[in-house]
């Protein structure tokens, strides 16, 4: 017997995430993390924060400081949030536990918008959902008729929902949004807000006015991708149930200590730094657009773009050592996807396609 044959078939139907090498030399600009190291004041609490770590010692189980800093910044209880190892974990606890089939159905399904992030589906295949992605418009907004079909005909558990979307880069309209969530109220909707910072707005309110919505965020993408601190805030009727599934001592102690910091007492450091991206996001979307590369809108720390000639393209700017996400397959053939990087970086990128 190979032990090959252990593999479950949902595993083997797969293919491993593709992430970029870490420590690539050259300027990265493509992974979307935030460009700028920590600012005096973050790094000085991050460096307190490890110096008063009882590393001998399991960390909080119960993630009581750091679920009462989510509350308190985001609103809500504290028993509502569950934190882990970035969205990708989040995602996990809830196709873990929300996977029973619905009435009148054999198989639990999930369904979002496509392109968007690659960790919906993927996760969901691994634990046994079927997957429905609906295509964006050409101008890659929601097809709102075609999900709300879809909706009524798969009865999903789950919608995700990313606003800002990666790859794309914009925000959903929020009246879209409202008509999804109101198509099923027996479906749980996820709105993803890993970007919503660069976007300067939230939709997390609609976690007070709809009982069938989640937010999902995490600190991985506005400067502290290292920690992998994610979070999901649930309606109560799910929280105590997702609780369940979740790994005790599933978040170390320094990711904790400094998520508590991050988002109460040096809150604003962070803002100011998010608010530097914002500005540079133009800067090179102008720049861009001057080379007459087209630029689709963003909302994110990220742009999507259709050059004339991709492959030229990313080409002369590898020659110089910038790295970034080009898409060779599928409806984003032909399209790259550029991290807004510090303005040096965003500069050394303009004079790499004018060399």
């Amino acid at each position: 017997m190979r032990l090959t044959s252990l593999v479950a078939p949902e595993v083997r139907a797969l293919q491993a995430y593709g992430a970029p090498p870490v420590g690539t030399d050259g300027i990265k600009l493509d992974a979307n993390e935030h460009p700028y190291p920590l600012e005096p004041t973050l790094r000085r609490a991050v460096l307190a924060a490890v110096a008063d770590t009882e590393f001998h010692r399991y960390p909080d189980p119960a993630q009581v400081a750091l679920r009462a800093a989510l509350a308190a910044r985001f609103g809500g209880s504290p028993d509502q949030y569950i934190a882990g190892s970035g969205s990708d974990e989040a995602i996990a606890l809830l196709t873990t536990a929300l996977r029973a089939p619905r009435e009148g159905r054999t198989r639990p399904s999930v369904l979002y918008p496509s392109p968007t992030f690659v960790m919906f589906g993927m996760t969901a295949r691994l634990h046994g959902f079927e997957t429905v992605d609906v295509p964006l418009d050409a101008n890659f907004a929601l097809d709102v008729d075609g999900m709300a079909r879809a909706i009524r005909a798969k009865a999903p558990n789950l919608v995700f929902l990313a606003t800002p979307n990666n790859p794309t880069g914009n925000a959903f309209d929020e009246a879209a949004i409202r008509t999804l969530i109101e198509t099923d109220p027996g479906a749980l909707f996820v709105v993803d807000e890993a970007y919503a910072a660069y976007a300067q707005r939230s939709l997390r309110h609609l976690a007070d006015e709809y009982e069938n919505v989640a937010i999902m965020a995490t600190l991985s993408k506005v400067g502290f991708a290292a920690i992998r601190l994610g979070w999901v805030r649930l309606p109560p009727s799910l929280a105590a149930e997702v609780e369940k599934a979740r790994q005790p001592y599933n978040l170390n102690t320094l990711t904790q200590r400094i998520g508590v910091e991050v988002l109460g007492p040096e809150a604003a450091a962070v803002d100011a730094a998010i608010a530097r991206v914002v500005v540079e996001r133009a800067a090179l979307r102008e720049g861009l657009t001057a080379r007459n590369v087209h630029v689709f809108p963003s909302d994110a720390n990220l742009l999507l773009t259709r050059p004339t000639h991709a492959n030229a393209f990313v080409a002369k700017l590898a020659a110089k050592g910038i790295h970034v996400k080009a898409y060779r397959e599928g409806r984003l053939a032909g399209h790259v996807r550029i991290t807004v990087g510090t303005a040096d970086e965003n500069a050394a990128l303009l004079a790499a396609l004018d060399s």
